[in-house]
Order: C-alpha cells, then sequence, then structure tokens
C-alpha cells in the first residue's frame, strides 16, 4: 500500500465485547499511525452499510470477536462493496465459527479430532437421551459463540446438564466432545507459517480458567504440532492471523480442539506474544496484516463495478443491466 491510508477497524460493539474492542482499536489505531496511516475505529453496533458510507475508508482491518466478525457476514458485505479486507475469507470465516462444521473439514481432510456431537435446544430431547453412552469426561463448548474458557468439563450427568445450560445461554447449539487428558497448546500461523506456540494451562480444580506459558516441547515434537496446525489452517482455508488450539494427550496423540481466524490483537494478546517470539513486533504485525489485505472472493475491479452502480442515483438496475456489465 503507498501513501497514507485511511483504514478502517471494524470492532465489535455488542455488550461484554466492546471494551475488548476500545482496547484493540487503541493498539491497533496506534500502530498504523507508526505505519504512516490513518485508523478509524468502527463499532458494529448500528447500522453497517450507513457505518462503512460514511466512514469513507480505504480497507477494512477486522478485529472483532464473536458472530458480528467472525461468520463471514462482515467478510462477504465487504467484498460486495469491493473493500480489501484482513484476515480470511467468507468460506474459511464462515467454517472456523462453526465448531462442528470445523470438525468436518478436518475430518475430511484426515486431520486428528475428538469424537463428538451436536445437541439443539429446539431438538424436545433431553441431554441424558441424547449423550446415551457417550460417557464422561466430557467437554461443552457453543458451536458458534467464542466464549473465553478453555473447558467446560462435566464429570457426570448432573454436571452435564448444568454445562449444556450454560451453553444455551449464549448459543442455541452446543458441542459436547469426549475430553482427552492433556496439554492445550495455542500455534499462532500468519499468512501460511506458524510462528510458534503457546500452552495454555488449567489450574488445579475443576473450574474453567488458567494462564498462558511458554510451551516446553522437544524441538520434534514443537514442529510436529506446528505441521499439524499449519495443515488445519490450509484445510479451512484461512488467510492472514489465526490460531490453532492442539491437545497433546497424555498417550502423546495430537487432537486439533479449535481454530480461530480471528485472534485478539493487543500487544499482550497469545498471537501477538507468539508473533514476538518469532521476532515480530505489533506494529510489523499489523503491518503485514494490512498488506495482505484483499478480496478472497472476485477480482477487485468486478467489486468495484458493483459499488460505482449502487452508488447512482437510481439505484433499481435491472438485470439485463448488471449483465451487460
Amino acid at each position: 500500500m503507498q501513501g497514507k491510508q485511511r483504514i478502517g477497524i471494524f470492532l465489535s460493539g455488542r455488550p461484554g465485547q466492546r471494551e475488548l474492542g476500545i482496547v484493540q482499536g487503541g493498539a491497533i489505531s496506534a500502530a498504523l499511525a507508526t505505519l504512516g496511516h490513518e485508523g478509524v475505529p468502527l463499532f458494529l453496533d448500528r447500522d453497517l452499510d450507513l457505518l462503512v458510507r460514511q466512514a469513507n475508508i480505504s480497507s477494512a482491518f477486522l478485529a472483532l470477536q464473536g458472530r458480528q466478525g467472525e461468520d463471514g457476514c462482515l467478510q462477504g458485505f465487504l467484498e460486495v462493496m469491493g473493500i480489501a479486507y484482513t484476515g480470511s475469507g467468507v468460506t474459511a470465516a464462515a467454517l472456523a465459527s462453526h465448531r462442528i462444521k470445523t470438525k468436518e473439514i478436518l475430518r475430511l481432510n484426515n486431520l486428528p479430532t475428538s469424537p463428538g456431537y451436536l445437541f439443539n435446544s429446539a431438538s424436545g430431547d433431553s441431554i441424558a437421551d441424547a449423550h446415551g453412552q457417550f460417557g464422561y469426561p466430557v467437554t461443552v463448548r457453543p458451536v458458534r459463540e467464542r466464549v473465553h474458557v478453555l473447558d467446560n468439563l462435566a464429570y457426570d450427568e448432573m454436571e452435564l446438564e448444568a454445562a449444556v445450560d450454560d451453553v444455551f445461554r449464549v448459543d442455541e447449539q452446543a458441542l459436547i466432545e469426549r475430553h482427552v487428558q492433556g496439554r492445550n497448546v495455542e500455534v499462532g500461523i500468519l499468512d501460511g507459517e506458524p510462528l510458534g506456540a503457546l500452552e495454555l494451562m488449567r489450574d488445579s480444580t475443576r473450574a474453567a480458567g488458567g494462564s498462558i506459558v511458554a510451551c516446553r516441547l522437544s524441538e520434534a515434537r514443537l514442529r510436529s504440532i506446528l505441521r499439524l496446525a499449519t495443515l488445519a489452517y490450509e484445510a479451512v482455508g484461512c488467510a492472514g492471523a489465526a490460531t490453532v488450539q492442539i491437545q497433546l494427550s497424555e498417550s502423546g496423540n495430537e487432537i486439533v480442539r479449535d481454530l480461530d481466524t480471528m485472534p485478539v490483537l493487543t500487544p499482550t494478546a497469545p498471537f501477538a506474544r507468539i508473533a514476538k517470539t518469532a521476532g515480530i513486533g505489533f506494529a510489523e504485525l499489523v503491518g503485514r496484516l494490512l498488506r495482505g489485505a484483499g478480496l478472497r472472493g472476485q477480482s477487485r475491479d468486478h467489486r468495484r463495478q458493483l459499488q460505482s452502480m449502487f452508488a447512482n442515483q437510481d439505484r433499481r438496475t435491472d438485470a439485463s443491466s448488471v449483465t451487460a456489465h
């Protein structure tokens, strides 16, 4: 990108997420300023079309968490508007935001993932009947909504019912997976290149929570994990920044647990910490993501053409005139 650019930083304005959006917006704006660009924080808490048209931006820097930004809808809108954006495209974002679909893609590509099943709040079945002989312990997570905890563990039927009820407060679907005892490692990938990994440590109780520490693995084991994470990244069709969570079982197996196409971007967040271990500072990281911004669908010229058509005084363009373009 040449010259000073006006970059829209798309952030979540939803209750409970706006605070994180403010922190990310400030950090990314400061990094863009060091690169000679103007960052414009845009909170998705009102009409998207009006928000984008009033902002008059040249590119979009996506830094959202949750359904408004991670499920591909925003990416699809930006494709139609002809505005280049950072990160994964519509399909990859949609697949990664739906944990069941992610598992299906992993299995189709012969990548290891734990056994699990979907439980829908509208099914009318009891969780006990649906669970059957699946066994315990299990982890229970929302299918779509990103909840920033390591696990919601259930060791018996009562705990399973409580965990499912917790999930249904934020999502209408729950993913129940067989819990594999082991270590959780988060791998950071940028433009298809694995940067390194951090370990997610649980506390000594069953309560969700923990800390993030440096990854202590042999070089051979680390290479294996980085390769598996990269294969998962490629299988889903990711672009830009992503994190892949790998679980290392006590028997030595490696299982892909999760994939996030829009990791939190602050200087102290896990992805930035992983990038720093690879020698990439936060401003440089933001710059690399911005340089990778683009349209993942049709050509930019085609999209810009559609955008100019919609900008005409009379938008009632008939089908024949669209075909002519």
